[in-house]
């Protein structure tokens, strides 16, 4: 009962529970709490049977509170015997809607019930009345009454409101002389929270606007605006994104002036979006101007000439905003030069001074940004603030700023952008309402640097600032997913659902279906889909946008997984590529062309998982054949899937050259989505997908060879020509996708992939006096059942000549995945106090017996070795094999060879040495890490040796920058949960902790410098020794990505790292490291010098301590 009063008296203190004996000791004290309550019902139901109700209610309507009528409600339920409303005496005659009060003998309750909303109605058309009143004849109410407060205190709260707000629609709506911005807030605010929809929402969200505008156009406001204006808070609940975009966009279309085009709107655009921003949608007049507004001027000078004729009319705000509408047209077509000639002219109509020239530069930075420029803002501005800006106000210098971090972010230096976005923070006061969009631009840069760690603490705050935006719920659900919670990523975008209005829920709801098919939860992801909180009846069959997009991903994805669809999931994945082709079509004629590559790549996704036929079938061939031709004829970036599909295409249609030229342009495809994140673990995902696509080429090639001949050049008649440089690219896209994406980021000139790897590409890595042998593996699927899917290996041998030969390598029966898996393990976990030896294990036996019999069938002597490794041989030493026999090391593939190589061999004049005990080191490891640091030293003419307890993260950061040649001397962290490579630092003159587990504390962070700190080093040392275990560890990721510490430092100009591959023991490995080092100080070839030195251990250690140091990169 408590529970149920409570439920009519929302808004009250909370309830006191008492104890009772029995349920009429009970319904006593309920009648004695509410009696006194239904007083003024009481007159009101007198004032019906004498005919005077409206009379009453007009003199006496702020009496009828929500409490009154919570009261009248368990009155009308009649088991209430002393809360009765009516008399018995009443006229048994009278059956007018009010009847049941004043008789409610006579009446079932549902007639009470109905009865008693009718008066709240009148009681809230009182006060639309009155507030109308004051509106219409322009005078303010009394001090100290506002609209906002009478909203609170007669409709926020209140029994049955959903039953209310239906009823006020129907009586209200006929009710003449009401203000229509205060009925309709009086609407929206009764179907607030109660999960009804306002059908009058659009209405609403029109009214305010405009009520708002008028109230912050004028200086000072006329006081019955003030005192009729709304809360934020109210605005923010009661008005959904899609109501905010239509009030905005009407507004805009309202000051449209006649026949210019331009804007007559008092106090510019920047007044609608402190509006749009106190309603919950920050940065919607941006994406709202750029939607409702189209400009006729199609030429620069026309640009100007707007902007010189309205100058002496238009305020600052609004010749910004003109330029922008005008010049939009400049941004689409990437016209840097005339860009910057608009500038001038805006700068010179603001004024000329200082003041005008930050407004301009923040337009033609924001301008440049958005036409992807981010060099041509970075050489404006720079990328600290220049002497000219300190004059500016704080918003000018916070958007100079913002333009300077989008720009550093937009070429890769997320680094710089995140300082800049920390300072932007400094000189916003926490009160300022920009704070929270200060916060979240530093959050988002943090994710794009792969700290979603730092990014989440960000974005809850500024959720708890501005409330649970949708869109701020989205970001959260990103940085969540990032750290591997996934429920709480699933949560956030429900509870984004739960908040947006019923068309916006839609957008989270097929977001949330598309992880969850992508997850293979297929079940929740086609309930999702299918439900009405995803698409529904009719109205699905018209979906448009975006959101299309993403519930086609939905189904592609739930389609490749091989999900069992009821026939209505079927009907449903079966109609949206028709959708989708007339939505791509429609995008392309509006000019949204990358809406419309995306429409065509997903409809081309879905038929292709429909199984219309198999890979090659023409309707799905002409799908992405029409993706990729949309792309192409607006200058767009290549999408990676596109070009797989087709190069598959082309092979199966004979025509090798253009299969050729598409697998050539995947790097750069993939580079565009993904090279400017540093961080690529948190990116390394995306390329996964181009897996299956590489699977199929590599298979339809082989089966080329299998139908034709043992060798590339023979074919079946009528096939493609398939020749070795066709099967190293196919095995080249397979590795290093996030990696080689990153470097052509960085190093744009990195070309061999589009020379293709032919032979005369591949000899010219051959080196003076030895040969170069390659061994590679690459995936292949077949289409049909009659070959086996799987591995094959080549090897490839370029002599010192350049003469280049090839071949494919007999397969061993291997299980090469769980034997790795055992092998890491072992390595992992053993100890010296153990007898025997980890790599002792017979398949072990077998492989390496294996790699060096058919090595022994080209290699010579002085021959060098390079493996490019393979994920599904993640954990095998392939150096301890290939070892005693030749000289070793590891690359991530073709193109980071010829990046090696086409450098110089590495200098050796200065050495770097930095030695890092733990605290309560044992005396042994302590002395050897000495030893070893005093070896080091001594072999360099310059050498830079900090002292212990200085060789903290700057000391590395300086050696890196200062030497050729890094020693690090110190511990290790890996987790492989984490995909973490760590080196363990000292921290303000203090030593690493004492063990992993402490070092994998939060305390022990401080001391950590993670593979994904080295990722954001300006430079690094040519050369790096380590001695920390594990260190030489690559985590297999994505598509043939290794995340490790060389895998990080090689962008900022490392070649080579000679470093453990597992756990060790100093005493036994330093010494190997020492005598490695030395050797290549001397001039040997860092391949043969580390070689050398482990061939030595061999005579003392076992082999796992002998041949524990892994060399990744150049060898020379």
């Amino acid at each position: 009962m408590w529970a149920n009063l409570r439920a009519l008296l929302p808004g009250a203190a909370a309830p006191r529970l008492v104890e009772h004996p029995d349920a009429e000791a009970l319904r006593r004290a309920v009648t004695t709490e509410l009696a006194g309550q239904l007083g003024p019902l009481r007159s009101v139901v007198r004032a019906v049977a004498d005919g005077t109700m409206p009379v009453l209610i007009s003199a006496q309507w702020r009496t009828l509170t929500p409490a009154v009528f919570a009261a009248g409600h368990l009155a009308v339920a009649g088991e209430f015997p002393r809360l009765e409303l009516g008399g018995a005496d009443a006229d048994e005659s009278d059956d007018s809607a009010l009847a049941p009060l004043v008789a409610p003998h006579r009446y079932a309750h549902a007639d009470r019930l109905a009865a008693l909303t009718l008066v709240q109605l009148a009681t809230l058309d009182e006060l639309c009345r009155e507030w109308s009143a004051f509106i219409d004849a322009k005078c303010a109410p009394p001090p100290g009454v506002t609209f906002e407060e009478d909203l609170h205190a007669y409709v926020d709260r209140g029994p049955d409101r959903s039953r209310l707000a239906a009823a006020a629609h129907e009586v209200l709506h006929g009710q003449e002389g009401l203000v229509p911005y205060v009925l309709e807030a009086v609407l929206a605010s009764l179907h607030s929270g109660t999960g009804v929809p306002n059908p009058r929402g659009k209405q609403w969200a029109e009214l305010y606007f405009a009520h708002e505008l008028a109230a912050r156009a004028r200086r000072p406001p006329a006081r019955y605006i003030t005192a009729s204006r709304v809360a934020a808070e109210r605005a923010r609940a009661t008005i959904p994104h899609e109501h905010a975009w239509g009030a905005a966009g009407a507004v805009l279309a309202t000051h449209m002036t006649e026949g210019r085009g331009g804007l007559d709107l008092p106090g510019g655009p920047a007044l609608l979006e402190e509006i749009a921003t106190d309603a919950g949608h920050p940065h919607l007049m941006e994406a709202v101007g750029q939607a409702h507004l189209r400009s006729t001027v199609s030429t620069v000078e026309g640009v100007v000439q707007e902007l010189r004729r309205e100058a002496a009319t238009r305020g600052p705000d609004e010749l910004v905003a003109l330029v922008r509408l005008h010049a939009e047209f400049l941004v689409a077509q990437g016209r840097v030069e005339d860009l910057e000639a608009v500038e001038v002219t805006l700068r010179e109509c603001l004024g000329g001074d200082g003041v005008a020239r930050g407004r301009s530069e923040t337009w033609l930075a924001g301008a440049l940004n958005r036409a992807h420029r981010p060099a041509s803002v970075i050489t404006r501005l720079g990328t600290a603030p220049q002497p000219w800006e300190a004059e500016l106000d704080t918003d000018l210098k916070v958007n100079l700023h913002h333009e300077r971090a989008t720009a550093l972010e937009g070429s890769g230096r997320l680094a710089e952008a995140l300082a800049i976005r920390v300072a932007v923070l400094g000189l916003l006061d926490e009160t300022s309402p920009r704070h929270p969009w200060a916060l979240t631009n530093l959050a988002l840069t943090q994710l794009g640097l792969g700290r979603p760690d730092l990014a989440l603490p960000g974005i809850e705050k500024a959720i708890q600032l501005s409330g649970p935006d949708p869109s701020l719920l989205e970001y959260k659900a990103m940085a969540h997913e990032a750290v591997g919670d996934r429920s709480a990523a699933e949560a956030a975008l429900a509870m984004a659902e739960r908040l947006s209005s019923l068309d916006r829920s839609r957008h989270y709801a097929l977001l949330r279906a598309h992880q969850l098919a992508v997850r293979g939860r297929s079940d929740e992801a086609i309930g999702l889909l299918t439900s009405g909180s995803g698409l529904k009846g009719a109205a699905a069959a018209t979906a448009d946008g975006p959101d299309l997009l993403t519930e086609s991903r939905a189904w592609a994805a739930l389609l490749d997984r091989r999900a069992e669809l009821h026939s209505a999931a079927e009907a449903r994945a079966a109609a949206l590529p028709p959708l989708l082709h007339a939505f791509a079509g429609r995008s392309e004629a509006a000019g949204h062309a990358t809406l419309a590559a995306a429409a065509h790549r997903c409809r081309a996704e879905l038929l292709d998982a429909m199984n219309t036929g198999a890979p090659g079938d023409d309707l799905v061939a002409e799908a992405w054949r029409e993706a990729h031709a949309v792309g192409e004829r607006h200058g767009l970036a290549p999408d990676g899937m596109t070009l797989l599909k087709l190069a598959f295409d082309a092979y199966a249609h004979a025509d090798t050259e253009a299969a050729r030229l598409h697998l050539a342009a995947v790097p750069t495809a993939v580079a565009a989505e993904i090279g400017g994140v540093p961080d690529v673990s948190k990116v390394v995902h995306g390329p996964a997908k181009l897996g299956a696509p590489l699977a199929d080429i590599g298979g339809l090639l082989l089966g080329v060879l299998t139908d034709g001949g043992p060798e590339p050049s023979q074919r079946s008649h009528g096939a493609a020509r398939v020749e070795w440089p066709d099967f190293r690219m196919v095995a080249e896209l397979q590795r290093d996708a996030a990696g080689r994406a990153a470097s052509r980021r960085r190093l744009p000139d990195v070309t061999v992939l589009d020379e293709g790897f032919t032979d005369a590409a591949v000899a010219r890595l051959a080196q003076p006096g030895h040969g170069l042998v390659v061994v590679e593996w690459f995936y292949v699927r077949h289409q049909d059942d009659q070959r086996d899917s799987g591995l094959c290996s080549v090897l490839t041998r370029i002599d010192a000549a350049g003469h280049v030969t090839t071949y494919f390598l007999p397969q061993e029966q291997i299980d090469y995945a769980r034997l790795g898996a055992r092998l890491r393990k072992r390595l992992f976990d053993w100890s010296p106090r153990r007898r025997g030896d980890p790599l002792d294990q017979a398949e072990w036996r077998r492989a390496e017996e294996w790699m060096v019999n058919v090595l022994r069938t080209c290699a010579e002597a002085d021959d060098h070795v390079v493996v490019l490794p393979h994920a599904a041989m993640a954990g095998l030493p392939w150096h301890t094999a290939i070892g005693p026999h030749w000289s070793v090391s590891y690359a991530s593939g073709w193109t980071a060879l010829h990046s090696l190589l086409r450098q110089p061999v590495p200098p050796r004049e200065r050495i770097g040495v930095l030695t890092v005990p733990r605290s309560g080191e044992q005396p042994e490891v302590a002395a050897a890490l000495r030893a070893s640091a005093g070896r080091a030293a001594a072999l360099g003419a310059s050498a830079v040796a900090p002292q212990e307890g200085a060789c903290d993260m700057a000391a590395f950061e300086e050696v890196m920058r200062r030497c050729d040649v890094a020693v690090l001397l110190c511990h290790g962290l890996v987790n492989h949960v984490e995909r973490e490579v760590a080196l363990m630092l000292a921290h303000r003159g203090n030593a690493p902790l004492a063990d992993s587990v402490a070092a994998g504390s939060s305390l022990g962070n401080a001391h950590r410098l993670s593979w994904r700190d080295c990722a954001l080093l300006p430079h690094a040392s040519r050369t790096v020794f380590s001695a920390a275990c594990s260190s030489g560890v690559s985590h297999h990721a994505g598509l043939g990505d290794r995340l490790g510490i060389f895998g990080a430092l090689r962008h900022a100009g490392t070649s080579a790292v000679v470093a453990p591959g597992w756990d060790v023991v100093a005493s036994a490995t330093l010494p190997v490291l020492d005598a490695t080092l030395a050797r290549f100080m001397e001039g040997h070839p860092l391949g043969r010098a580390l070689r050398q030195a482990s061939l030595d251990a061999t005579e003392d250690l076992p082999t796992w301590l002998a041949w524990s140091l892994t060399l990744e990169g150049d060898w020379r």
